[in-house]
Order: structure tokens, then C-alpha cells, then sequence
């Protein structure tokens, strides 16, 4: 199996999902979705790397944007769950959006690691 192929177009448009959620909190369920699909995606990432004798933490130039990718995902999965419940959120709706950006524009940068590592 190819690395690349953990990340499909898709997840493009989960990502698209998380902006429109910062906004319009009808768009929270779809958007709870497509964390699901990228923090998978991203799992299944670290253990096919792993299969291959790579560890994630040891690569300094991936390392960070994985712990950051995972850190904006995990920030938005409780914002949306506190804003589904109604029990209230630390974070605005810029703030969510700005992660939200984050995220679509860092998913490249997974996708990239993962076709050099497919080269090698």
C-alpha cells in the first residue's frame, strides 16, 4: 500500500466541512464527521510509517506539524461537541476558523511526507 493513499481527495472537503462549522453551527455534525476521517486517516498514517520501521516523532521536519494537526483537531472535536451539547466553548468562532484554516492548509504537508516516503 502506498502512503499517499491513506490521504484521499476527500479528506479535502472534510477539511472545507471543519471552516464552514466555524460559522454556521447547523454544519457541527458534518464537521464532527470529517475530524473522525482525518484523525484516522492521520493514525493510519503514523502506523504504516511505523510498519516501516519510521517513527513519526523522530522525523523533526513531520513531527511538528503532526502534533500540531493533532492538537487543532482535538481543539475543534471538543468546540464542536460543547457547541452540538450547547454546554458552551471556550473558543469563538474566529478562533475555530482559524484552526479550521490550519488544518486544510497542513494536510498538504502530511500528503507531501507521505510521497517522499513512498519514493524512498
Amino acid at each position: 500500500m502506498k502512503l499517499t493513499d491513506i490521504f484521499p481527495s476527500s479528506l479535502d472537503w472534510a477539511a472545507g466541512k471543519l471552516l464552514e462549522a466555524a460559522y454556521m453551527p447547523a454544519a457541527t455534525p458534518p464537521a464532527l464527521a470529517s475530524i473522525a476521517s482525518i484523525s484516522q486517516a492521520m493514525a493510519v498514517y503514523q502506523q504504516a510509517l511505523a510498519k516501516r520501521g519510521i517513527i513519526l516523532a523522530d522525523s523533526e521536519m513531520f513531527s511538528d506539524t503532526y502534533r500540531l494537526l493533532n492538537y487543532a483537531l482535538d481543539t475543534l472535536d471538543r468546540h464542536y461537541h460543547a457547541q452540538a451539547d450547547g454546554t458552551g466553548t471556550s473558543l469563538d468562532a474566529d478562533a475555530a476558523y482559524i484552526f479550521a484554516r490550519f488544518i486544510r492548509a497542513e494536510l498538504p504537508t502530511l500528503r507531501e511526507s507521505a510521497s517522499d516516503y513512498d519514493r524512498s
